[in-house]
């Protein structure tokens, strides 16, 4: 079954080779002798899902009490089911169809199955028993946000056994132009599907569940915890809750950034954003010519904000941000809280902050290194190239160029950014080489400020700078990037036969593999 779910065989492929099988092994063996026995035995083995209704327009799902008794949304009213044809009449017994389904894959159970394998149980407890090199950083434990949380909750950090979960977000669209259509993506209501795993989590965290440890034949009282979260950027905003494009889009600078829109290329820049992460005594700080007009930088990086800052003064107290759970999934989307866009980006209260150590943790939303090196590389050969439609080097950069510097005619110099990124994602990270990575980020930008045009400095060139802070928090890069995901997502996308039923056909074709 797994050749087959690997290649898209058919079905009566593997008719034929169960067949044969069968006839080889000696008289009487039980083999199965069809693809449907095969299939049948297999499910007998898999883990369990469930199958969960949703509204039409994504504003709720049909789960927990009271809301799985619903036949209609209690924010939009639309029906839960689809209309019975009046030519048929619905046998007893008999399901109705939904308009909209989600597949939930329960956390416990796929947890309590890696400390049945003799191959898996020791690696989960590694994270414990491995030794930290003096200065070395080569594991996620090995970072402030895993030792702060330790140190917070010591009775979680004393067993071993327990698991530090990262939760991955990211989309594909399996058929391609025909598959699933751009107005059914989520956005703003991605916490209506969160809300089965964020109930598991807390009853994760708060109760445990049984399991039992083949590596020591023992039972065990099994918890867990969420880490953090990682995901492209616009995913980000989806998950945090701060939007993640126009002036305010960075989730560190927040409203303390220096980021303006471009009078003729209409964009948001970064432009003259990077020196002051620079030294206090640094030459560039006085410099009036390579960056901005007459502009000396004296200010100092933005203010690293808390779980409790955030959670308490900026989603409570000023702006009042509602849940998804208050005002469904739309609620979001045409209510926007008074200061959107100028002192602020929230749009929502993220479901997260619903776990009870959420705001505790130093680093909850992790950049994904893999887009930002992408992107970012992308800008400078398409500039450098001068492709047609993605370089950043137009007429209209040209004209803001003169409004917004007085520097001599661009010319190129040698700049570091391929270092960075090499020294940056290398297996393991010295914590002094993460002091020399910050500063060298920030004049490597500034470099680049000398160099190319305003309209080049968007967000992904900006992010770059806050990504040695959480190389320090987290640890190696290797552990909270996408390369991993994106290629499951791959093998994923091969598993989706059934136009009709996309996420039912990954589902079923992912257990029996």
């Amino acid at each position: 079954m797994h050749i087959k779910t690997n290649h898209n065989l058919a079905e009566t492929w593997v008719d034929d080779v169960s067949h044969l099988i069968h006839k080889i092994l000696p008289e009487g063996n039980v083999a199965s002798k069809s693809y449907y026995e095969t299939e049948k035995l297999m499910h007998t083995l898999s883990m369990p899902y469930h199958r969960i209704d949703v509204c039409q327009n994504n504003c709720m799902i049909y789960w927990g009490d009271p809301d799985e008794s619903l036949i209609i949304c209690k924010f939009c009213e639309h029906p839960r089911y689809k209309p019975e044809k009046s030519s048929r009449k619905r046998a007893s017994g008999t399901k109705r169809i939904p308009y909209k389904r989600m597949f939930y894959l329960p956390l416990s159970d796929r947890l309590k199955r890696l400390y049945l394998s003799e191959r898996t149980a020791s690696h989960i407890r590694w994270h414990a028993e491995h030794t930290c090199h003096d200065g070395k950083m080569e594991h996620p434990s090995d970072g402030k946000v895993w030792k702060h949380f330790q140190e917070l909750y010591p009775e979680f950090a004393s067993k071993s056994r327990n698991v530090y979960l990262g939760l991955c977000t990211d989309g594909f669209n399996p058929f391609g132009s025909s598959g699933v259509p751009g107005r059914n993506h989520p956005k703003r209501s991605l916490d209506v599907f969160l809300r089965p795993l964020i109930e598991e989590l807390q009853s994760l965290w708060a109760f445990g569940v049984e399991a039992f440890d083949v590596s020591v034949k023992q039972n065990f009282n099994l918890k867990a915890v969420l880490m953090w979260t990682i995901s492209d950027f616009p995913a980000l905003g989806m998950l945090s809750g701060w939007t993640t494009h126009g002036r305010l889009s960075c989730p560190y600078c927040m409203e303390d950034t220096d980021a303006f829109q471009l009078m003729h290329g209409r964009k948001s820049s970064w432009f003259d954003c990077h020196r002051r992460f620079l030294p206090p005594d640094h030459v560039y700080r006085q410099n009036k010519r390579s960056f901005l007009k007459n502009n000396v930088v004296s200010k100092t990086g933005p203010h690293y904000r808390s779980g409790d800052e955030i959670l308490e003064h900026q989603l409570g107290e000023f702006y009042g941000v509602q849940k998804t759970a208050e005002c469904g999934g739309n609620g979001h989307v045409n209510n926007q809280i008074e200061g959107y866009g100028v002192t602020h980006q929230w749009h929502k209260h993220s479901i997260f902050w619903e776990l009870p150590y959420w705001r505790t943790h130093l680093l909850r939303h992790c950049f994904d290194v893999m887009h930002i090196e992408k992107n970012f590389f992308d800008n400078i050969i398409n500039t450098l190239l001068n492709v047609t439609g993605k370089t950043k080097d137009s007429i209209n950069s040209r004209k803001d160029l003169v409004l917004y510097c007085d520097r001599k005619p661009l010319h190129l110099t040698q700049f570091d950014v391929g270092i960075f990124f090499r020294d940056l994602c290398s297996r393991s990270l010295n914590r002094s080489d993460i002091a020399h990575l910050k500063d060298n980020i920030a004049q490597t930008l500034c470099n680049l400020e000398k160099i190319f045009p305003p309209s080049f400095f968007d967000v992904m060139e900006h992010l770059t700078v806050h990504l040695p802070e959480e190389a320090e928090l987290g640890g190696p890069m290797q552990f909270r990037w996408m390369y991993l995901f994106e290629r499951f997502m791959f093998h994923l996308k091969k598993k989706a036969n059934n136009k009709a039923s996309v996420e039912g056909s990954i589902v079923e074709q992912f257990f029996i593999c």
